[in-house]
Formats: structure tokens, sequence, C-alpha cells
């Protein structure tokens, strides 16, 4: 115990560490602030504050940043997703599995399969062709006879 209150900034370092590796993880842009406040607590200890002023370090910070950051950094997340999709609007995918206006199916593209939309019916085997993304929901339209 007393090992424990000498180094109570490794515990607050193991733990912003972990929150801040699920945050890659998960991607939703929350958990990463926890993973701030801990680092923020373990330098107050390192500075000499109590327990109860580094559990008040944890909270302000966690929220402030949370506040101040999270757009930011959502929006930073989502831009490398959205280049990533729009490299693929215009393309012809595979149907996997039935899409409807009431429930997302699945499309094959390049031997991946994605989540997709349509605002049409679509039946495993029918070609569609890429006309927008949600994140990584998949938008399609049906491809015509003609193949367009």
């Amino acid at each position: 115990m007393a090992w424990l209150e000498a180094n109570l900034y490794i515990c607050w370092l193991v733990a912003g560490g972990i929150f801040i590796g699920t945050e890659m993880l998960s991607g939703t842009a929350v958990i990463f602030f926890l993973g701030l406040g801990c680092l923020a607590a373990a330098a107050g200890d390192l500075c000499g504050f109590n327990f109860d002023w580094q559990l008040i370090v944890f909270m302000a910070a966690s929220a402030g940043s949370f506040i101040l950051l999270r757009r930011k950094l959502k929006n930073w997340l989502n831009r490398s997703d959205q280049k990533v999709s729009d490299n693929y609007i215009g393309c012809t995918v595979l149907v996997v599995s039935a899409i409807s206006p009431d429930a997302p199916g699945k499309v094959e593209l390049n031997g991946v399969v994605w989540q997709a939309a349509s605002s049409g019916y679509l039946l495993p085997g029918q070609r569609a062709l890429i006309s927008d993304h949600r994140g990584l929901l998949l938008l399609v339209k049906p491809v015509d006879d003609k193949g367009e």
C-alpha cells in the first residue's frame, strides 16, 4: 500500500494509456479525454497534490478537454475516414445480402464486405453503384441494364 501511495502517478499513467489505446480501437472521440484526465492527474501527483486534488484535476481535465477539443478530434477522425470512402464513390459493387429502404444489407467491393443502404430494393447477386457514404455505411443505387 505504501508503494502505491508513493507511486500513484504510475497508476494514473497506466490508466491513461489504456484509455487512449482503447480510443484508438473504438474511434468514439470520448474515451480519449479520460486518458488526458489521467495524464493530468499523474502530473498532479508528481507536483505533490493529494489524492483528493488528483481526482479534481482528473475530472476537470477530462471535462475541459472534452468540451474544448472533442469537435476537433471528431472532425480529424472523420476526415481520414472520409478520404478512404470517397475513393469508392462511383465504383460498382456486388450485393451480397438483400438491401431495402428499411434494412441495410451487405455489398462486396474488392473482396471486402461493407454494410450498405439504398432507397430501392436490391437482391443478392445484383450489381450496384456507390453513390455516397455515411461514415463506413455505403449508399448504393441499382446499376441499370446498360451498366450505368
